[in-house]
């Protein structure tokens, strides 16, 4: 892409060419003559215009992020939810974040994942919120579900919720706020709060999980 020296010199010389200006005579629309003077002011104009518009593969544009506004259906745990979106249901993971788990079907419930998943329905349940994709977070995670930031009140959900001790930076995959959130978790883990108290999980014993039984077929 050509330099900011090289579009003024091209802007000076449409500046400095007031022979190729129009002009009315007669109340009628005159044109002079075509020179090489013209003729070069012709091709200065065409070339900025080439610079100001052409896109660059070097060069992308800057990322827009998709935003709505959808309503909250039901908070699944600390950083999943279901939302109304396009015209049905959309489970949502909240880019970013991570809250030890409540209802993972092959994991345990862990540690402060009850008081992180309340803290989510504190704050979500009945609500509108602000979905938002991520730059280079991809639209859907390996499970389908939507990858999306949550904003409530123009308030960063998951920040909130890292700032507060109630969920980890997540640092496997990149995300454009991963430096901000891995300093709140920092802060938070340095100001014990949340799950990072002094001996909060120390007594922590999880449930047991609920005894399966068949459901008897119908007759």
């Amino acid at each position: 892409m050509a330099g900011l020296k090289e579009v003024a010199l091209l802007s000076i010389a449409l500046a400095l060419a007031p022979s190729c200006a129009h002009h009315d005579i007669n109340n009628g629309r005159n044109h002079p003559p075509k020179t090489k003077t013209t003729e070069r002011v012709e091709e200065s104009r065409l070339a900025l215009q080439k610079v100001l518009t052409e896109e660059h593969p070097d060069h992308p544009p800057a990322y827009e992020a998709e935003k709505q506004e959808v309503p909250v259906l039901k908070v699944v745990d600390g950083d999943t939810v279901d939302v109304y979106y396009k015209g049905k249901k959309e489970r949502i993971r909240i880019i970013g974040i991570n809250t030890p788990e409540t209802v993972h079907p092959s994991k345990p419930v862990e540690c402060f994942g009850r008081e992180a998943s309340n803290k989510m329905k504190e704050l979500l349940e009945g609500q509108k919120i602000i979905i938002r994709t991520g730059q280079g977070s991809g639209d859907r995670g390996k499970y389908g579900r939507l990858l999306r930031y949550i904003e409530l009140g123009g308030e960063d959900i998951g920040a909130k919720m890292i700032e507060e001790g109630y969920a980890f930076a997540y640092k496997k995959y990149p995300h454009e706020r991963l430096e901000e959130y891995t300093k709140l978790e920092r802060q938070a883990r340095e100001n014990g709060v949340g799950l990072w108290a002094e001996g909060v999980c120390d007594d922590f014993v999880p449930p047991p999980k609920p005894e399966w039984h068949p459901v008897p077929e119908k007759k």
